[in-house]
């Protein structure tokens, strides 16, 4: 149709990304490359930018196939250089510089320093869609640590030596799932998408998920089951 749509792609570069010999990032830029392609193709005018306490680099609303070049270009350029995750100032630069509202897609691991759910609120309030792809590694849900070990914070980068038993690892674990469904059980409760995937699957795989789960909420939201 001729409606006029913009969608924007948030890609998180913080130091957090880079964890697994940087394939967290990889699988994220590579996401974000076929998803801006697919908007493209569809006539939608396509903006990308990377962030990690702010953005730190961005690619200008446009329109058309002829432009995937240079989209391609721009993100192959890129590594996970930020420090910490703030996605409250992000949102803030964020929608003083867009006018048009749209689809905002975050590709991100979601360990911010900050309050994200002030700015996924943010971006609701002021007519924003955000669509969430949890991007990890099955490396952080289950590391395989025991004994004594050097632990380095990526977002922060201090680094500590401790001893690490088996109920560390438990707790661990039971903290980190209690993080995820606290970021994925916000965007649930206001029928927002989103999507997990992990460093280990393909590029195929993660591009599946997404779609089924766009036609999973569409379907909801017309009250289709």
């Amino acid at each position: 149709g001729s409606e006029d749509h913009t969608v924007y792609f948030l890609l998180d570069a913080s130091r957090s990304m880079a964890f697994g010999d940087g394939k967290k990032f990889e699988l994220a830029r590579e996401l974000t490359a076929a998803l801006a392609y697919l908007a493209l193709a569809n006539h939608d005018r396509v903006w990308t930018g990377l962030f990690a306490d702010q953005i730190v680099a961005s690619f200008p609303a446009r329109r058309g196939r002829a432009l995937i070049p240079a989209l391609f270009q721009f993100l192959d350029g890129q590594l996970p250089a930020g420090e910490e995750t703030r996605l409250e100032n992000v949102v803030g630069q964020f929608t003083s510089r867009q006018v048009q509202r749209g689809l905002v897609v975050i590709l991100s691991d979601m360990f911010d320093a900050g309050r994200f759910d002030i700015a996924m609120d943010s971006l609701r309030l002021q007519g924003y869609e955000p669509l969430l792809i949890h991007v990890l590694d099955k490396q952080e849900a289950q590391p395989a640590l025991a004994g004594k070990v050097r632990l380095h914070t990526v977002e922060g980068g201090q680094q500590r030596a401790v001893t690490i038993t088996s109920e560390d690892q438990s707790n661990y674990f039971a903290e980190f799932q209690n993080e995820c469904r606290r970021v994925r059980g916000y965007f649930h409760r206001y029928g927002l998408g989103v999507v997990p995937v992990f460093s280990g699957d393909s590029l195929t795989q993660c591009l599946e998920r997404i779609v089924l789960g766009s036609v999973q909420r569409r379907h909801t939201r017309a009250g289709v089951r």
